[in-house]
């Protein structure tokens, strides 16, 4: 409740400058709702419902807008990606970018021998100004080899890691060759 009040404040200063100079616009989002990032503009809102599934809201619609997967965690500056997590179809959560063609793109295990942590794979926490680097974090449940050596070996650039965990980049936009 208090990161979405904070999300709203943001939302009301990036406006106040359309409404009048010193004067603020609270806008509420949807209740069960938890907003997680804001476009560059502050025209898009991103975030999480409380039972699961991603959204946005727009200052044009001023509505919520589920778009599914698992949760929506940041979004660029630019507001063309969205990034976050979703299932694959054996129920495992993988780091995923959400673009306005209306269907997440799941970026899968970072390595290709990776074993879920229970049903975790990856998981998207950030993404740059033009959509085309996400931050994700990776998990797996294999002892014989660590993430980040996996992860450097299908070409992500390691941010940090731990022996089973490991937060790297990478550009996962079709338009940048992957």
């Amino acid at each position: 409740m208090f990161r979405n009040l904070l999300w709203m404040i943001l939302i009301a200063l990036s406006t106040a400058s359309q409404v009048s100079a010193g004067q603020a616009t609270f806008i509420p989002l949807d209740d069960n709702t938890q907003a997680t990032g804001i476009s560059g503009d502050g025209s898009i809102v991103v975030g999480t419902y409380t039972g699961g599934g991603g959204f946005y809201w727009t200052a044009d619609s001023k509505s919520v807008v589920p778009i599914g997967g698992n949760g929506a965690a940041g979004i660029s500056a630019d507001g063309s990606t969205i990034v976050g997590r979703a299932n694959d179809a054996m129920g495992n959560e993988n780091a995923a970018y959400w673009q306005w063609d209306g269907s997440w793109t799941l970026l899968g295990s970072f390595t290709p021998d990776s074993a879920a942590c229970g049903q975790f794979l990856s998981s998207g926490y950030g993404v740059n100004g033009d959509g085309s680097v996400i931050v994700a974090s990776a998990g797996t449940a294999a002892p014989t080899r660590t993430v980040s050596a996996g992860m450097r070996s299908a070409g992500w650039r390691i941010l940090a890691a731990s022996s089973r965990r490991a937060a790297a980049e990478r550009m996962p936009s079709p338009r940048m060759g992957i």
